[in-house]
């Protein structure tokens, strides 16, 4: 390692607890200092303030190159949605799904559980919705919209619910393709099958 001199030693100290990600101890080792002298300087009022002065810099770097840049933010919501994206692929491409209605969308997730007991007690498959990955991507999908100038809430119309309220409609739903919507109304149906009381004969 490059021996450095004093100055040069406390403005890379300065800068490295600026950064506010080292110990004291890794700050030392680093210049090549002990830590008690560290302490020191850290108590001294120009070496503060040559910290100071790199969060500020730190802090402008952030402002130009980091999340609070929209590019950025951008950027890595739509990295985001894209692993999302990834996941359903996959879950579509797993051959537990080849034969189960809506299996190739990926929207599904499959558990297994356990009925009856004892000797008689058997594992059985559901596969349900993945509501949360949805409402996840949805949500990408608002705040990006949001963020560009894209998303239009309309306040013009008032629609009346079951309850006499407002309906009020958060997510746009125009992304789905054919195939989700195929599924969702698979399962739908299902849910509802299973929901009605036995007939009688």
């Amino acid at each position: 390692m490059t021996t450095l001199t004093n100055p040069e030693q406390k403005e890379r100290s300065a800068y490295l607890v600026a950064e506010s990600k080292f110990s004291n101890q890794e700050i030392a080792d680093e210049v090549g200092i002990g830590v008690a002298t560290l302490y020191v300087w850290k108590r001294d009022k120009d070496f503060m303030a040559t910290v100071e002065e790199h969060r500020q810099a730190i802090r402008e770097v952030v402002r130009n190159n980091g999340i609070a840049v929209l590019e950025n933010r951008i950027a890595s919501y739509n990295r985001r949605w894209r692993k999302c994206e990834r996941l359903m692929e996959a879950r579509a491409a797993d051959p537990v799904m080849k034969n189960v209605p809506g299996g190739d969308t990926g929207l599904l997730v499959r558990s297994v559980k356990m009925i009856g007991a004892g000797i008689a007690a058997k594992e059985i498959e559901e596969f349900t919705l993945d509501a949360s990955l949805l409402t996840k991507m949805l949500e990408l999908e608002e705040q990006a919209a949001k963020e560009l100038g894209q998303w239009e809430e309309n306040h013009n119309h008032r629609h009346i619910g079951a309850n006499g309220g407002a309906i009020k409609v958060k997510y746009d739903l125009s992304k789905l393709s054919k195939d989700d919507w195929l599924a969702i109304k698979e399962i739908r149906n299902r849910t509802r099958m299973a929901a009605l009381p036995p007939i009688s004969n």
